[in-house]
């Protein structure tokens, strides 16, 4: 998250605070050797959307929130949202 916001010229403080606000509603997920490994079995486009993928897995995460959807579409088993997606799916929850 850190990656896009900097993409799009937020300032240090500005991050700072989004990801603070970020981890008070989400659930940030380890990885350890176990996310590793499995994620050194697949040999995909992409390996850091993989690590990303097995955490998400071993997590038991109810989704996928990213902007790169193309990589993950052809290998998980989950959903996979943008951002803009995950909002809107979000708001009809509420």
């Amino acid at each position: 998250m850190a990656y896009i916001m900097q993409k799009e010229k937020l300032s240090k403080q500005q991050i700072y605070d989004v990801e603070r606000d970020f981890e008070s509603i989400l659930e940030v997920m380890p990885m350890d050797g176990t996310q590793l490994r499995a994620a050194l079995t697949r040999q995909v486009k992409d390996f850091e959307d993989m690590l990303q993928y097995q955490c998400a897995i071993s997590g038991g995460c109810d989704c996928i929130v990213t902007i790169n959807t193309k990589h993950f579409q052809k290998y998980t088993n989950i959903p996979i949202y943008k951002p803009d997606e995950m909002l809107d799916v979000l708001l009809k929850t509420t």
